[in-house]
């Protein structure tokens, strides 16, 4: 059976030495690196759960600093409803 578990997308661009993020009406965003972090590996390829522990494996970030499904799935809402990724094709994808 083919996973049909959500595989976000980035959309936009990374900006200014990667701090900001740009989506495709040229609105600007400034992300603290944990967000850029996950930014970067949503490739449209990885769910949810493997984004989760992907950053929980590569954090550098303080231990306390939890990379659980549901904190993922919250930082991946804002980037969605800042038009940043997508669980659709995105223009130019």
């Amino acid at each position: 059976m083919k996973d049909q578990s959500p595989k976000p997308k980035k959309c936009g661009t990374a900006a200014f030495m990667g701090n900001y993020l740009t989506n495709e009406d040229d609105t600007s965003y400034h992300m603290g690196p944990s967000i850029l972090m996950l930014w970067r590996k949503c490739d449209g390829n990885k769910t949810i759960e493997e984004l989760a522990k992907l950053m929980s494996e590569e954090s550098t970030d303080t231990p306390e600093k939890e990379h659980t499904s549901p904190v993922i799935k919250e930082i991946l809402d804002i980037l969605e409803e800042k038009k940043l990724i997508s669980y659709m094709k995105c223009k130019g994808s």
